[in-house]
């Protein structure tokens, strides 16, 4: 995922991912395809999978997908029949996820919001689930923005989240591997944002 600036975070500079990573890609075809086969990777597909377990019926449901990239997770969700809002810091992945969304026939129930924080417009709205897949890693507080998040909720949604984290297996053996067998000590994940 893209978002990488905290809900609160006022600074004008952010971290940002390489000029070479998708979501920083003009050419939305190319960005999709990237993303798609990142995606097809089996740490996604299995969170993808157990996201949408916790979920459930997305019929009418409203959600939001913060820091959503491309939308891996809500146009499917859209073509289950909920009304998605991407928010995410890169215009770059909202065009794609928008390509994306008409590719697929489900325009008409994705929506982007471009911002690298929570814009306070957004926090009079309610939804039915909250997700941030892979993006608490990217905040600087992570606790003030799971109370922003959970803001957002409306009463008996869902707050459905994932990251990485020194305890996760695919981070364990890139860490290994990173550190003791190539002898970057300071390795502290995929990218700078990490």
């Amino acid at each position: 995922n893209a978002m990488i600036a905290s809900l609160n975070d006022r600074s004008p500079e952010r971290l940002r991912y390489a000029t070479t990573h998708w979501s920083r890609d003009d050419d939305v075809r190319k960005a999709l395809d990237q993303y798609l086969r990142l995606g097809d990777k089996v740490y996604n597909r299995t969170k993808l999978r157990l996201f949408t377990e916790l979920v459930g019926d997305l019929r009418g449901r409203r959600i939001l997908d913060y820091g959503g990239g491309a939308g891996i997770t809500a146009i499917p969700y859209a073509k289950a029949g909920a009304d998605v809002l991407i928010v995410d810091a890169e215009s770059n992945a909202l065009r794609t996820a928008e390509f994306y969304a008409k590719r697929e026939g489900v325009l008409d129930h994705v929506f982007t919001l471009h911002s690298e924080t929570l814009p306070p417009s957004l926090r009079r709205e309610q939804f039915d689930v909250v997700l941030a897949k892979d993006v608490v890693q990217h905040m600087e507080d992570g606790e003030q923005f799971l109370h922003d998040l959970s803001q957002l909720q409306r009463p008996g949604g869902r707050l459905v989240l994932s990251t990485q984290n020194r305890r996760s297996l695919n981070y364990f053996i890139e860490a290994t591997y990173q550190r003791r067998w190539c002898g970057n000590k300071q390795w502290m994940g995929w990218d700078k944002t990490h």
